[in-house]
């Protein structure tokens, strides 16, 4: 076998150590620093991924409240208006015979007590 010939041991080890030290300044001086630069902007990257993340989390639940409030406020506001539309319709409507409107007062009256009454 030739690599256990005595007369081409010193050729043998020459070439691995020429090829293993080149090959360790290749790994030492060109791939480590461009893997170290690679990590670094990953963690930075992170880094501000996650503040981000938390300032929006923050103005999400901020506004998001307020956002809430507000929707369920218009909401009212707009059933509320809704409602009253509804009601000054029927009642131009019974006021020109269209309409006979004590049926409607007296699901009114028994909404208004369903909805007064505490259980």
């Amino acid at each position: 076998m030739p690599q256990l010939d005595v007369a081409a041991f010193v050729t043998n080890f020459f070439w691995f150590v020429l090829v293993f030290f080149t090959l360790y300044v290749l790994v030492l001086k060109v791939f480590l620093p461009r893997l170290a630069k690679s990590f670094v902007f990953r963690s930075e990257l992170v880094s501000k991924t996650l503040e981000s993340a938390v300032v929006a989390r923050l103005h999400l639940d901020y506004y998001g409240s307020a956002f809430q409030f507000l929707e369920a406020t218009l909401a009212f506001s707009l059933m509320d208006s809704i409602l009253i539309c509804i009601r000054d319709s029927l009642e131009f409507q019974a006021n020109m015979g269209l309409v006979d409107l004590s049926e409607f007062l007296e699901e009114e009256a028994v909404i208004e007590g369903l909805t007064s009454s505490k259980y």
